[in-house]
């Protein structure tokens, strides 16, 4: 399997502790594992939970961890037989030096601002023969949304503008519309999973987004439904990181 594209539900995730009560039912009722992300000390409270600010997923069992991280995750994931290794780049306070483990895959290709993105990230997809898009916006893996394989939804023009040069079908959303506390606004990415081949959740009731018609028709277009799994305004978290 891809990262971020479960065929069938997860076996746990990582997720923000900071989530509501609804969220933390949803994965509960269908017995998947929940595993909270940590908070970095060093950055803005309203991202410091982020789960995709501390750990990229790189490969279908293998995740790279910021090295103050690296210990907390070991121990949680080694109960599902994942490898996590400790990448080099600790977090720092200000962007672009927070965005190390930002990276997005999507199926044989990966979105990264290359120069401030860990090195054994890097290394790992490098090995993989995963072509590495390098892009102007470092929290390529907090704004898109990934679809399946070939797919993915995004509201930054940039990082749409390399996907669709290397044959990436993408969509192209309006900024907003998605809460983060202490921002203007969140991104796509950060409020949404793939739960199986089947089913796209958002944390929070998308269906207020302006360009909500279009997201729905995007992804109903692949045979896949979405599934609101909470009352409140979608939210960005900082992504669900599922453990297959």
């Amino acid at each position: 399997m891809y990262p971020h594209l479960p065929f069938t539900n997860p076996r746990a995730v990582i997720i923000n502790p900071n989530v509501n009560s609804e969220i933390i039912s949803f994965f509960k009722e269908r017995n998947i594992d929940i595993i909270y992300s940590k908070k970095a000390e060093c950055i803005n409270s309203s991202v410091a939970y982020h789960p995709d600010i501390q750990i990229a997923h790189i490969d279908d069992r293998l995740y790279v961890s910021a090295p103050e991280f690296f210990d907390y995750y070991k121990e949680k994931l080694s109960l599902y037989g994942v490898n996590v290794l400790r990448g080099n780049r600790s977090i720092q306070s200000n962007y672009p030096d927070d965005i190390a483990y930002n990276v997005l895959r999507v199926g044989e290709t990966s979105f990264a601002k290359n120069k401030y993105t860990d090195e054994v990230c890097l290394f790992h997809l490098n090995s993989l023969n995963i072509k590495i898009i390098d892009v102007a916006q470092g929290y390529a893996k907090c704004n898109v949304c990934v679809i399946d394989k070939n797919s993915i939804i995004t509201s930054d023009a940039s990082i749409y503008k390399m996907a669709k040069e290397n044959n990436v079908d993408a969509l192209l959303i309006s900024p907003g519309d998605i809460k983060l506390s202490g921002f203007e606004y969140g991104f796509i990415g950060g409020a949404s999973f793939m739960l199986n081949k089947n089913t796209l959740c958002f944390l929070g009731d998308i269906s207020h987004h302006k360009d909500y018609d279009k997201i729905l028709d995007f992804v109903k277009k692949r045979s896949i439904d979405v599934l609101i799994i909470s009352r409140e305004k979608a939210e960005d978290f900082g992504s669900v990181i599922l453990i297959f």
